[in-house]
């Protein structure tokens, strides 16, 4: 069996193209800082109205098919991500924020309803199933993780108002791709819910936020 095999030629095109306009627009947020808003928009919506135009929310991962191992695989993926970057995460011992509360009343839930699905929507629910129609199912998840760890490089993601998180560095580099690996994975084993991603996307980021390394709530002292 052949690790890459190209069965639909058009999806390949289709997920080329998409990625492109993402990546192009992801780059251009460096120099206009409110285009970073429409990657977030696009990465959430474009999905949707995918799935809603071909009329298959599995398209995108949305389905009730394994839900229950869905949810298991990203919590417990979720788990051992949150424990890496409390106590090793890119170097660093955690360093826990000032009202704290307030932060992670404001930043968690923007995890789960915005940071999480915009990433996990785009390059988990679409594209990594896209691919796996198109190049095969092992090397579809493959090339989305690159794909996703590749991304990350192009917006203004560190050293900014909102992140401290540090990636600009090759444990930084392994790390984003690992995690990559890991949200890849959980997708395809669990038949492509989008649960197990989400779930475990949501806890790494409760990370970022404990330790300081991210917050959309600016407080001035």
């Amino acid at each position: 069996m052949k690790f890459f095999k190209l069965t639909n030629k058009r999806d390949l095109i289709e997920a080329a193209v998409a990625v492109a306009i993402f990546f192009i627009i992801s780059y251009l947020s460096r120099f206009v800082t409110p285009l970073f808003g429409l990657v977030v928009l696009s990465g959430i919506i474009f999905p949707l109205i995918w799935a809603k135009v071909k009329k298959d929310w599995n398209l995108i991962g949305f389905t009730k098919k394994s839900t229950g191992k869905a949810f298991l695989w990203g919590l417990g993926s979720g788990v051992v991500i949150f424990i890496y970057l409390l106590f090793d995460g890119f170097k660093s011992m955690p360093v826990f924020t000032d009202m704290l509360g307030l932060k992670l009343a404001v930043n968690i839930p923007a995890w789960i309803i915005i940071v999480s699905p915009f990433q996990e929507f785009f390059f988990r629910g679409w594209l990594q199933t896209k691919l796996q129609k198109s190049i095969g199912k092992w090397s579809g998840f493959v090339v989305a993780s690159f794909v996703f760890t590749l991304w990350h490089y192009l917006p203004p993601f560190e050293g900014t108002s909102t992140s401290n998180i540090s990636i600009y560095s090759i444990s930084g580099f392994f790390t984003v791709l690992v995690f990559g690996f890991i949200w890849g994975f959980v997708y395809l084993i669990s038949n492509n819910n989008i649960i197990a991603p989400w779930v475990s996307h949501t806890l790494a980021g409760i990370v970022v936020v404990l330790t300081g390394k991210w917050s959309i709530l600016q407080i001035s002292s």
